[in-house]
C-alpha cells in the first residue's frame, strides 16, 4: 500500500474495520518509512475530552428526574387545579418517560455499552421537544406565554444539547468509547 493511503487509515482509525493488530502492523509500516504517527491509536478512548459533559451530568440529572416523577405524582393527588386538568394528566407520563431514559442513559453510559450514544442522543432530543411542546401549550392553549424566558431557556439548553446531538454522531471518540455490549 502507498503511504498515503496508510496515513488515511491511520488518521481514520477505524476500530470497527480494522484490529488492534492491523493498526500495530500500519504503525510499524508507517514508522519504517520515516512518518511520525504518535499513540493516536489509544489517545481517543475512555470518558474524558467532551464525554466529561455527560459524565457530570447524568447522575444529578437522573435524580432529578426521579424527584420531578414523585413530584409530579404528589401534585395529582394533592393539588386541586381549578382550571384545565390536562397539564396534570401529561404531567406523570411526561416524567416518567424522562426518568426512564436517563435512568437507561446513564446505565448505559457509566457501562460504556455500545447504545449509549443513541440513549443520549434520545434522552437529548426529550430534552429539546419536551420544553418546545410545553411553550407552545402555553401559547395556544393557556395564553400565558413568556418570550423572553422561553428564549433563554432554548438558548440554554437546546443549541448546546443540538451541537452535542452532532458529537455524538461524528466524533472518533464515542465510536471507540463505546464498544461493548
Amino acid at each position: 500500500m502507498k503511504s498515503d493511503q496508510l496515513l488515511e487509515i491511520w488518521r481514520a482509525a477505524d476500530v470497527e474495520r480494522y484490529s488492534e493488530e492491523e493498526f500495530g502492523k500500519i504503525r510499524k509500516i508507517l514508522e519504517e518509512r520515516g512518518f511520525y504517527v504518535g499513540d493516536q491509536v489509544r489517545k481517543l478512548e475512555g470518558l474524558t475530552g467532551w464525554l466529561l459533559i455527560p459524565r457530570i451530568v447524568l447522575i444529578p440529572l437522573s435524580l432529578i428526574m426521579v424527584f420531578g416523577m414523585w413530584t409530579a405524582i404528589l401534585i395529582n393527588l394533592f393539588v386541586d387545579t381549578a382550571g384545565d386538568k390536562t397539564a396534570a394528566f401529561w404531567l406523570i407520563p411526561l416524567t416518567a418517560v424522562l426518568t426512564v431514559v436517563s435512568l437507561a442513559a446513564a446505565y448505559l453510559f457509566y457501562n460504556k455499552h455500545r447504545k449509549a450514544p443513541a440513549a443520549l442522543i434520545i434522552l437529548l432530543s426529550l430534552l429539546i421537544l419536551v420544553p418546545l411542546l410545553a411553550g407552545f401549550y402555553g401559547m395556544f392553549f393557556i395564553e400565558t406565554f413568556r418570550p423572553v424566558a422561553w428564549t433563554i431557556m432554548m438558548c440554554i439548553v437546546g443549541i448546546p444539547s443540538v451541537i452535542f446531538i452532532f458529537y455524538l454522531q461524528k466524533s472518533v471518540r464515542v465510536r471507540r468509547t463505546f464498544t461493548k455490549g
